[in-house]
């Protein structure tokens, strides 16, 4: 994408299955600021808009699967970085672009 960060309709382009009523706009801003945050512009590039939108889209469906935990249909324990992004396919994603970029 661009060493720019993404916005929010960049990211509801990229997975409209978070489009609300699925997700609050807000929750998904607070997810892709967390994102900034976490990963470095100069270390992922012309990527880095791919990393924040990869790592947004994977928290906000941990959220969502948490939320399935408190009601039962799944667990959630620690684990490491690894593992935490292995439970999506968005983290998957991000792990394999993260091995070709970092």
């Amino acid at each position: 994408m661009s060493k720019q960060a993404p916005t929010y309709d960049d990211f509801i382009t990229e997975y409209p299955e978070f489009s609300p009523p699925a997700v609050f706009e807000a929750d998904v801003q607070r997810q892709l600021d967390f994102a900034i945050r976490l990963l470095s512009r100069s270390a992922w590039g012309d990527w880095y808009s791919d990393g924040i939108l990869l790592v947004a889209a994977h928290s906000i469906s941990m959220r969502l699967n948490t939320q399935s935990a408190v009601n039962g249909s799944s667990v959630i324990g620690s684990t490491s970085s690894k593992t935490w992004y292995n439970r999506t396919m968005y983290g998957q994603k991000f792990l394999y672009l993260q091995s070709l970029v970092v």
